[in-house]
């Protein structure tokens, strides 16, 4: 939505409104076997409960997960303009845009390798509910 009036030969304004959507779906790989291999939580694990040099592999490595985050989210916003004709061939023009904060919600989903040893599930989901959770935006200036 937006206007524009002229005030005389000189002078002329405009107004605008500005609605953005946002929608966002991140995804990332979990390396549970390095986080159970350097954690103190079940040391020592059973033989063979880290897959010692498979790496973050997650096709073959059975103790790797991921993770996805999913969100969206509304903001509002203005803009402004003047323009002065002061000859016939020069104008001058001025024009501000305001910021549009985004304040987003939505789901988080991990997916946790379940191995079938006792201690070594248990290990992961430790290491699973100690994740935090932190999405970032820069800030366009």
């Amino acid at each position: 939505m937006r206007g524009a009036y002229k005030f005389n030969d000189v002078l002329s304004g405009g107004v605008g409104v500005n609605y953005q959507h946002f929608k966002a779906t991140l995804s990332q790989a979990i390396d549970f076997a390095t986080g159970l291999h350097l954690s103190d939580l079940y040391q020592p694990l059973p033989a063979g409960a880290c897959s010692y040099g498979a790496g973050f592999n997650p096709g073959t490595n059975p103790l790797d997960g991921n993770a996805k985050v999913t969100a969206s989210g509304n903001a509002w916003g203005y803009n402004l303009g003047l323009l002065a004709q002061l000859q016939n061939d020069f104008r001058v023009g001025v024009a501000y845009r305001s910021s549009m904060k985004q304040s987003l919600s939505g789901n988080s989903d991990v997916t946790v390798p379940a191995t079938g040893n006792h201690a070594v599930d248990g290990a992961i989901a430790t290491v699973a509910a100690a994740q935090n959770w932190r999405v970032v935006a820069p800030r366009q200036t």
